[in-house]
């Protein structure tokens, strides 16, 4: 029950989504780091470029030039965040989709081997309790032909009834 009340709470919170990039709530604790980390370097990678490759003229060309190379380093990054967001995402779902299915194959494999092992306990635990009833019900019947055959060697009168059969 618990899975599956799990498994609610989680398709309930991946279908709110958390920001511009459509990123479920679930995974933003992922998303947001890789996206301001990748959005660092892609800034730093496109400001260095414009510094160190900038145009003859002055640094309002160069200004220019990075900011319009920002833009896109920045739709990368966000870019590149979602896809590996997706894709942890789906790799995690799939896990767990497999987890239950073999945690379901395992159940059933253990609950098999209980049944056989119950079935092999009730089968020797007859033929045992047949085994050792008969060998007490012989018991009685030797005791009581002992105890027979003495009185008549004696010459005794023999009035004990013979064992049941119960």
């Amino acid at each position: 029950m618990r899975l599956e009340e799990e498994t609610a709470a989680a398709t309930a919170s991946a279908t709110r989504r958390e920001s511009i990039w459509s990123v479920s709530e679930r995974w933003k604790a992922l998303y947001f780091p890789l996206f301001t980390a990748l959005t660092i370097i892609g800034v730093g990678y496109v400001v260095w470029h414009g510094l160190t490759h900038r145009p003859e003229g002055d640094i309002h060309d160069a200004t220019a030039a990075i900011i319009l190379r920002l833009a896109p380093a920045i739709i990368a990054a966000a870019g590149v965040s979602v896809v590996t967001t997706e894709l942890v995402r789906y790799a995690t779902m799939l896990s767990d989709i497999l987890r239950e299915k073999v945690d379901k194959w395992i159940a059933k494999s253990r609950a098999e081997e209980r049944e056989k092992a119950n079935a092999k306990g009730r089968t020797e635990g007859r033929t045992e309790g047949r085994t050792e009833g008969h060998a007490e019900r012989q018991n009685l019947w030797l005791d009581w032909n002992g105890r027979r055959l003495e009185a008549e060697t004696k010459g005794e009168p023999f009035t004990e009834p013979p064992p049941s059969l119960d």
